[in-house]
């Protein structure tokens, strides 16, 4: 009988270059609504409803689907997220980022990926805050 083979994954490099990724794309995500970030801040809205509507709206604008951390805005995008589903269950391969507007500031980045049936989910905390100097908007993470 043959030895069984064993792969071996090296999981440091898949999460070395998801955080690479994960961060280029956050600092993408803010560009799309930096005006609103900057707006909200400077008239004290950050939890205003509307406010976060036109950021999640924004988003989905921009191809990404968003959702708000109350459940109060309709999703954005939800065929991607539908056809996301239909490929975990037909186990093909994918990948989505969906994210969820705070009411505190910032945002939470969901990204799935999916093979042979199974997900994988990677979850990122971003919150913006203004430098009120610089009048700047600032990722932290």
């Amino acid at each position: 009988m043959p030895p069984e083979e064993i792969q071996v994954d090296d999981p440091f490099i898949e999460v070395q270059e998801a955080t690479e990724n994960s961060q280029e794309n956050a600092e993408e995500i803010i560009e799309i609504c930096v005006d609103l970030y900057k707006e909200a801040a400077e008239q004290n809205k950050i939890a205003d409803l509307e406010m976060i509507r036109s950021i999640v709206n924004r988003l989905g604008e921009n191809g990404y689907p968003a959702v708000d951390s109350r459940n109060q805005i309709n999703m954005t995008e939800p065929e991607k997220v539908v056809e996301f589903c239909e490929k975990v269950d037909a186990q093909e391969e994918a990948e989505i980022t969906i994210l969820e507007v705070s009411y505190l500031g910032g945002f939470v980045k969901y990204d799935l990926h999916t093979k042979d049936g199974n997900v994988d989910v990677v979850r990122w905390t971003y919150v913006n805050t203004l430098d009120k100097k610089s009048r700047k908007i600032m990722l932290l993470f």
